[in-house]
C-alpha cells in the first residue's frame, strides 16, 4: 500500500473541521491523488521520499541521517589522506545530508496544509452518496439531510481556493529555505524553468497578470516553451536563442542582450497566456476561467468556464499586444545589426532581395503569427 502523509484523524482535522466520528480512511484514495499529482511537482521525488519516511517511521530517518554523516566523515578523512600525499588527486564528493528532524518539522505544516484540503476538495462530491451493489444513492436520515447542491459547490470551490493558496504557501517557504532542503532543487518546478527565459511567476506577472500564482505559472510552462522554441528561436536564428541562453543560465547578459532579453520576455509572457487561454483549463485554478451562473434556486448554483465568447475577446486582446511585442524584437534586430552579429551574419537571415522577392513567404518577418 502506498504510504501516506496524514496517518491520523487528528492531524486531519488540524486543518479541515470535520466532527470526530469522520472516517479518515474515506480519504486515503484522496491524500494518494493529491500527493501525486499536485505535491510532487512542488516538492519532487527526493523530498516527498523523505518526508514519508519521516511520517511513517522516524526511526529509520534519524538512522539514515546518521548514516549519512558518518560516512562524509570517512569520506572527508579519506579525502585528506589523497590530498596529503598529492594536490592534484581527485576527491570523492560528500553526500547530501538529510535535513534534520526539527527542520523537516518545520516542513511538515507547509506540506500538511494543502495535502489535507485539496484531498478533501476531492473527496467532496463522494461524501454525500452512498455507493454498493444496488447503485449510487444520496445519504439522508430522519436527523439530517444532504446539502443543497450549491451548498456542496461552494464547500468544494472554497476548499479548492483556500487549498491552492496553501499549496502556494508550500512553494513559497521551499524557496525561501532552498539551502535548509537541498532536494527541493530536483523538483519539477524548479528544474523546469531552468531551461526558460522566464524563470518565476513574479517575472512572468511583470507582462502579464497572473496575481503571481506559482500555480499558474507552472501550468503554462509547456506554452512557454513551445512559444521560445517555435518563435523566439526562428526569430534571433539559432546562434544568437543559444547565447542568449547561455548568458541568461549564467548571468552574465551583455547589455546589447539585456535589452533584447527583455523584449523577449515580453513577447513570450503575452504568447504564451494567449496560447493557454483557449488550450488550457486556466482560471487561476485547475478549473479553468470560471463565472457563476446566475441560477439562485437552493438546489442549484453552477459554475461554469466563461464564455467562449469572453475568452475570444480576451484572447484577441492578448494577440495583439503580443504581436506588437515580436514587431518590436524584429525592429530591435534590424535597426542595432552591429549589437547582433550572430543575427547579422545567420547563414538564415534572407538577403535583401529575397526579403523583396518573397514578402509573404519569409517567415522571419516579423508580419509572422503563427
Amino acid at each position: 500500500m502506498q504510504p501516506i502523509l496524514i496517518l491520523s484523524p487528528e492531524v486531519f482535522r488540524a486543518y479541515i473541521p470535520v466532527n470526530k466520528a469522520f472516517d479518515i480512511a474515506n480519504l486515503r484514495p484522496f491524500i494518494v491523488q493529491v500527493q501525486r499529482d499536485l505535491l510532487l511537482p512542488v516538492l519532487g521525488r527526493t523530498l516527498l521520499n523523505q518526508l514519508l519516511l519521516l511520517v511513517n517511521d522516524q526511526t529509520d530517518y534519524e538512522a539514515k541521517a546518521q548514516q549519512i554523516i558518518t560516512e562524509n566523515a570517512n569520506i572527508q578523512a579519506a579525502n585528506e589522506d589523497l590530498l596529503a600525499a598529492n594536490l592534484d588527486a581527485a576527491i570523492t564528493p560528500l553526500l547530501t545530508p538529510l535535513p534534520t528532524v526539527e527542520q523537516m518539522q518545520a516542513l511538515l505544516p507547509y506540506v500538511l496544509a494543502p495535502l489535507a484540503i485539496l484531498s478533501y476538495e476531492k473527496y467532496i462530491p463522494w461524501n454525500s452518496v452512498s455507493i454498493d451493489n444496488s447503485g449510487i444513492r444520496i445519504i439522508s436520515n430522519d436527523n439530517e439531510k444532504t446539502a443543497f447542491q450549491w451548498q456542496i459547490n461552494d464547500l468544494e470551490g472554497s476548499a479548492q481556493l483556500i487549498g491552492n493558496i496553501a499549496l502556494e504557501h508550500l512553494w513559497a517557504f521551499l524557496e525561501e529555505n532552498e539551502a535548509v532542503y537541498p532536494a527541493f532543487a530536483s523538483a519539477d518546478v524548479v528544474v523546469w524553468p531552468r531551461e526558460l527565459f522566464i524563470a518565476t511567476a513574479k517575472e512572468f506577472g511583470r507582462y502579464q497578470y497572473i496575481s503571481e500564482s506559482r500555480m499558474v505559472f507552472y501550468k503554462l510552462f509547456a506554452f512557454i516553451r513551445r512559444v521560445e522554441q517555435n518563435q523566439i528561436r526562428n526569430l534571433l536564428y539559432t546562434d544568437l536563442f543559444l547565447e542568449l541562453k547561455a548568458q541568461v543560465a549564467n548571468h552574465s547578459l551583455s547589455a546589447p542582450n539585456a535589452t533584447l532579453l527583455e523584449s523577449v520576455r515580453e513577447f513570450v509572457a503575452l504568447k504564451a497566456m494567449h496560447n493557454g487561454l483557449l488550450e488550457l483549463t486556466v482560471k487561476f485554478s485547475d478549473k479553468g476561467i470560471m463565472l457563476f451562473n446566475n441560477n439562485n434556486t437552493q438546489s442549484n448554483k453552477v459554475e461554469q468556464p466563461a464564455e467562449l465568447e469572453r475568452l475570444q475577446l480576451l484572447r484577441t486582446e492578448i494577440g495583439k499586444t503580443a504581436e506588437a511585442a515580436l514587431v518590436a524584437i524584429s525592429d530591435l534586430l534590424e535597426k542595432n545589426p552591429d549589437d547582433y552579429p550572430l543575427w547579422r551574419d545567420s547563414p538564415l537571415r534572407p538577403k535583401p532581395q529575397q526579403c523583396e522577392r518573397f514578402p509573404v513567404n519569409n517567415h522571419h518577418s516579423p508580419t509572422f503569427w503563427a
